[in-house]
């Protein structure tokens, strides 16, 4: 009976596996539109089991590569009705998209934001770990994201309940200019912002205090 027993769940557990494999498969794919089809017209739907209840907050950015070229990249948040999931999706001339995973124990929650460049030889984005605080990390691949660190967390009254970033940083001679939003009491929303040092964006040079 205990062999039976051990036996099913043996199997069970190679059943979630495959399952699991082929969500992961199913979740990375690619869109073509016609290059005559006006810009308006190309319109992306759910595709996915991961984006049954649909695809929201694209942050699109525009990448600038060490030999000069530019591609696009977005993160959106992908959700099936339980599980919220963190996914990318790239460009390069905005008829050809590529959706693709996000991995590794960074990519997660809401809120993920790249920079338009790689700082120090990686690629950098913003995200919002815990649901409160906006958070800071690196990756050698834009696919893959494992470390991370606390950047800032809500210290005034209008962002309390959690903050979050509107979009990628915007490099200026200052520093890289990021634009967030905070809720506060009654779940209200108010805009805000800081600066962040442009070649250590860990280090937060300044933020608004007040609205």
């Amino acid at each position: 009976m205990d062999k039976e027993r051990q036996s099913e769940g043996i199997l069970q557990e190679d059943q979630n596996t495959a399952q699991g494999i082929w969500l992961l498969a199913r979740s990375n794919y690619e869109v073509q539109f016609q290059p005559a089809q006006e810009l308006s017209e190309r319109i992306i739907f759910p595709a996915t089991p991961s984006q049954r209840n649909g695809i929201e907050d694209a942050r699109f950015v525009r990448f600038q590569n060490h030999d000069g070229s530019y591609i696009y990249y977005a993160t959106f948040t992908a959700f099936d009705g339980r599980v919220v999931m963190p996914e990318l999706v790239e460009t390069a001339d905005f008829v050809r998209f590529r959706f693709i995973t996000l991995n590794g124990p960074a990519a997660r929650n809401k809120g993920m934001a790249m920079f338009p460049r790689k700082i120090k030889g990686l690629y950098a984005m913003l995200s919002r770990q815990d649901n409160e605080s906006i958070y800071l990390m690196y990756s050698d691949n834009v696919h893959f994201w494992n470390e991370r660190e606390l950047l800032l967390k809500p210290a005034f009254p209008w962002e309390l309940v959690q903050m979050g970033n509107c979009g990628s940083p915007i490099e200026t001679d200052a520093g890289w200019l990021v634009l967030s939003h905070g809720v506060g009491p009654l779940r209200s929303y108010s805009i805000g912002a800081f600066l962040l040092d442009r070649d250590d964006p860990g280090k937060v040079i300044g933020r608004l205090h007040d609205l």
